[in-house]
C-alpha cells in the first residue's frame, strides 16, 4: 500500500469572504477519503494568525455562514501581523514540522492575499505544490479589468462593461444607458 498524501487546506483570511471559506473548508475535507489522504487544516483568521487543525472539529457554527468561526486554542503557526516575535508561539516548532510533511496544499482562500498571487507566491517561495492558478494567472484573474482586456486581445468574447475607478462616476442610470439591465457588479 502506497503512502497517503497529506493535502494542506489553507481556509479563512483577511477577507470579506473569510466564512464563505470556513464552510468550503469544512465541505472539502468532509468530502476527502480519508483512506487515502491526511488532511492538515490551515486556518487564517482575520487578523492574519495562522492555525493548524487536524480535525473537522476545528470550526465552530459550521451550519450558519454568519457565525461559523475557528474553536479557541488551535495550535499558531504564524502570529497575527504586529505582535511581539514571542508572542503565541508556544507551539510553532511542532507546527512548522507538520506543515513541512504537506504534500501539496489546497488553498480556499478568497479575495486579497488570498486568490490574487500572494498565497501562492509563499507557497512557491515554499517550494511545495499547490492546487489552482500560479502566481501570475492569480494575479492577472484578480484584475478583472486586466482580465477582461487580456481575453479581447486574444479574441475571447467578454460580457460588456464600464470600469469605474473613482466612486463619484457611479451612476445606475448612465450604466444602464451604456449596457442595460440587469447589471452585475464586481468590486
Amino acid at each position: 500500500m502506497s503512502k497517503k498524501l497529506t493535502i494542506g487546506l489553507i481556509c479563512g483570511g483577511t477577507s470579506g469572504e473569510h466564512e464563505v471559506s470556513l464552510i468550503s473548508a469544512y465541505n472539502i475535507q468532509a468530502a476527502l477519503d480519508r483512506v487515502k489522504y491526511d488532511v492538515l487544516l490551515i486556518g487564517i483568521d482575520k487578523s492574519g494568525a495562522w492555525f493548524l487543525g487536524k480535525t473537522p472539529e476545528f470550526l465552530d457554527n459550521v451550519d450558519d455562514v454568519r457565525q461559523v468561526k475557528f474553536r479557541k486554542n488551535l495550535p499558531i503557526l504564524l502570529p497575527q501581523t504586529g505582535n511581539s516575535a514571542g508572542e503565541n508561539l508556544a507551539s510553532t516548532e511542532q507546527s512548522g514540522n507538520e506543515l513541512a510533511n504537506v504534500d501539496v496544499f489546497f488553498p480556499i482562500t478568497h479575495g486579497k492575499l488570498g486568490e490574487d498571487g500572494a498565497l501562492q507566491g509563499f507557497l512557491e517561495l515554499l517550494g511545495k505544490p499547490y492546487v489552482g492558478a500560479d502566481v501570475y494567472g492569480s494575479a492577472i484573474c484578480m484584475d478583472k479589468d486586466v482580465s477582461k482586456r487580456l481575453l479581447l486581445q486574444r479574441g475571447i468574447p467578454v460580457a460588456r462593461y464600464k470600469l469605474i475607478r473613482n466612486p463619484d462616476e457611479l451612476s445606475f442610470a448612465d450604466a444602464v444607458e451604456e449596457l442595460g439591465e440587469p447589471l452585475f457588479v464586481k468590486p
